[in-house]
């Protein structure tokens, strides 16, 4: 999933301009990477190598993003999303490794939201929910991988 939000970002790229959308763009691509080589030498051999096209057309823009506005919002449920399946993921995983992954890149996704919904001046409540949901989470069941 990581891999997707990684290509889920490049069309959000091209309309963000303002220095503060450029700089958490930027940041928060390599975040992702990151938290891809993180799964990957999880997996080991199975690791992926791009994200499933399934996963990629899951999470890309379903609508022009025209405006800085519409790709910070685009990316902020982008972001949601990737916390809801991890948060989704967390209560089903049993190796103390894969849980370890996952409960140290879920804080940096839900930061990620909180700095998207801070640039689109959103409430509070949406910038910063009480409880991390899983809400908008994929699943392995609609999203296989082959």
């Amino acid at each position: 999933m990581e891999l997707a939000a990684v290509s889920a970002y490049a069309p959000a790229s091209l309309v963000v301009g303002s220095p503060a959308a450029v700089r958490a763009v930027d940041a928060f691509v390599a975040h992702h990477r990151a938290h891809a080589r993180a799964f990957a030498a999880l997996a080991g051999d199975d690791a992926l190598l791009a994200a499933p096209a399934s996963i990629v057309a899951a999470l890309v823009p379903t609508s022009p993003l025209v405006s800085e506005r519409d790709a910070l919002a685009f990316l902020h449920d982008l972001e949601s999303r990737v916390a809801a399946t991890q948060q989704f993921l967390l209560g089903s995983l049993t190796s103390v490794p894969a849980i370890n992954t996952v409960a140290t890149t879920l804080p940096v996704e839900c930061q990620h939201t909180a700095v998207l919904g801070s640039l689109l001046s959103l409430p509070l409540a949406e910038t910063v929910p009480a409880v991390q949901g899983t809400t908008g989470h994929l699943t392995a069941a609609d999203y296989p991988i082959p």
